[in-house]
């Protein structure tokens, strides 16, 4: 399955609308359609939210997808047509290793607490 790829400025114009844009105009809507007995003082506002939503939804499927792609993440969703071929490192130690950070398998070893002396 083939996806559409978005440029990477329609990706942050959608970003913005989902996260800031629609929002606020949803929350805007709703208080003035208090303040100027607006019609649908309800809907409106959460047919954009839904809209907002929807649209978040999409940018996320397509995040995952270019993620996937970029690092090569078997079964992240992305699909060419090609089989990926796992190379044998995780790829959460990847991405962590792209930002300067370490992986750990196993959990960090905690130092042990003296007891406190009851006095008596």
């Amino acid at each position: 399955m083939k996806f559409i790829k978005l440029s990477d400025k329609m990706y942050e114009t959608l970003k913005w609308l989902c996260l800031i844009a629609l929002p606020a105009l949803a929350w805007g809507y709703s208080q003035l359609s208090d303040v100027w007995a607006l019609p649908y003082g309800t809907e409106i506002p959460e047919t954009i939210n839904i809209v907002a939503f929807v649209l978040g939804c999409l940018i996320g499927v397509s995040t995952i997808n270019y993620n996937a792609e970029k690092y090569n993440i078997e079964g992240a969703g992305y699909d060419d047509g090609e089989s990926i071929e796992d190379d044998g490192e995780p790829a959460a130690e990847e991405l962590l290793e792209d930002e300067g950070l370490e992986f750990f398998e196993d959990e960090p070893e905690v130092p042990e607490v003296p007891e406190e002396e009851t006095a008596e």
